[in-house]
């Protein structure tokens, strides 16, 4: 796997780059002190893995996640404990909490490589087509496949995911959810509400229709949602 780092302390990125060297298929693509630079490189450099500091200078490691298009397989390293459970929100895979230990970092190392081998296609990758999301749900990371996604609600601190089996319920805003499904299936159709176009039976003035269930229309959206399903019966 190739990985990289985004830490402020040169210290830190020493001391990772000397346990990256110690795992065997563990290779370090690149090391930056600067999140905005690493954004650069990450959005057309593709890596297996980040390690990545929360506290940043201009902007926080959260907020570089927030900025990917698709983020890799993180594990976050830092000084402070108070943003574990945030972290986890963003699909985050362990938390080393510095200082570490080689054993520790070996921990978090073997549990990317078992998920990956669980999932060959679960370490999300920038500019790879995915057609599943994972969330993290009741202490588990769950594959669910975009297609049994019928539509998504705000729910407080949560979203509910309804499929046809259940509702999924990960902690994790609208935002950024709507960022993590693929745009050329999914529509934004109120501020509370992501629906799933191929699973619209019908539109009624300001409500869709969806197996039964109305979906309301929200004013801002709706200009943007007849656009879309017009450019989605042109492709037809």
């Amino acid at each position: 796997m190739n990985c990289a780092i985004v830490e402020d302390e040169q210290l830190s990125i020493d001391l990772l780059t000397d346990y990256i060297a110690r795992v065997p298929g563990l290779e370090l693509a690149s090391a930056f002190s600067s999140p905005l630079n690493a954004r650069k490189y990450l959005e057309s450099n593709p890596v297996d893995l980040l390690f990545l500091d929360i506290e940043l200078p201009e902007i926080s490691g959260l907020d570089l996640l927030k900025m990917l298009r698709s983020a890799p397989m993180t594990i976050v390293t830092s000084a402070n404990s108070v943003y574990a459970l945030e972290s986890f929100e963003y699909l985050v895979l362990d938390y080393l909490l510095k200082p570490f230990s080689l054993g520790r970092f070996l921990q978090a190392v073997e549990k990317v490589r078992r998920l990956k081998s669980s999932f060959p296609a679960a370490g999300p990758r920038l500019g790879e087509v995915r057609d599943f999301l994972m969330i993290r749900e009741g202490g588990q990371h769950l594959r669910l496949p975009h297609d049994r996604v019928l539509w998504v609600e705000s729910y407080g601190e949560y979203v509910r995911i309804h499929t046809p089996e259940r509702i999924y319920m990960p902690l994790m805003s609208m935002g950024h959810l709507e960022g993590l499904l693929p745009p050329a299936r999914f529509v934004r159709i109120h501020r509370t509400r992501i629906v799933n176009l191929s699973r619209v039976d019908a539109i009624e003035g300001s409500v869709i229709r969806m197996l039964g269930t109305a979906h309301p229309i929200g004013r801002t959206y709706r200009a943007a949602l007849l656009e879309r399903l017009r450019g989605a019966a042109g492709g037809m």
